[in-house]
């Protein structure tokens, strides 16, 4: 009988628990139409989405971009299910439950390679790492523990020959949880913080 009721509390429990097994990069913009280091400060951005079936706490979460730095996630925030949150690098604004604001990003990201990788805490590692992108050429920082954590495949990378200035790189399935190479391509018409 306490068997059976453990079972059941369990069973009845489990939806209201809080997850992030389903959160990824989305689409990342990194060349911006214009100036990246004038006029376009601001433009660059992150999209990440919650592509589980329940609420994610993001709390100690960071992402990382190469020449950005590590944005931190506040604790208690928040991304619900089937949602999207873009991460506005090197812009000031007020944070709210879309729109997250890294005004003190060290630069601007890669136009001709880079990477952006997310994690759920630190150290920062093969267990801790959650989602990875990388354009332009392998090798970029974090490769190999995405390859360790079995969602990337070292060597590879998107090719961005047919990208133009204003383009992003976007996963071709919002929140494809697998994001190897092949899942990403490059967006001519890039949608910050719409599925």
């Amino acid at each position: 009988m306490k068997i059976y009721l453990l079972s059941l509390i369990f069973v009845f429990a489990l939806p209201f628990f809080t997850s992030a097994s389903g959160v990824v990069i989305n689409e990342v913009m990194f060349d911006p139409a214009g100036d990246d280091s004038a006029s376009g400060v601001g433009k660059e951005w992150i999209e990440i989405y919650n592509g589980g079936d329940v609420t994610a706490d993001l709390s100690g979460w960071e992402l990382y971009s190469d020449g950005i730095g590590y944005f931190n996630f506040s604790k208690g925030f928040l991304l619900a299910s089937k949602n999207i949150a873009v991460i506005h690098l090197r812009a000031s604004g007020t944070d709210s439950a879309s729109d997250l604001y890294f005004p003190s990003a060290g630069s601007n990201m890669g136009n001709t390679s880079g990477s952006a990788a997310l994690f759920s805490a630190e150290p920062r590692s093969k267990d801790t790492i959650k989602s990875f992108v990388q354009w332009g050429k392998a090798g970029q920082t974090w490769e190999s523990d995405a390859e360790k954590a079995t969602f990337w495949v070292k060597g590879t990378f998107i090719d961005l020959s047919s990208l133009s200035e204003g383009n992003s790189i976007a996963l071709r399935s919002d929140g494809d949880v697998g994001s190897k190479k092949d899942a990403w391509m490059v967006d001519s018409s890039p949608t910050p913080g719409i599925l």
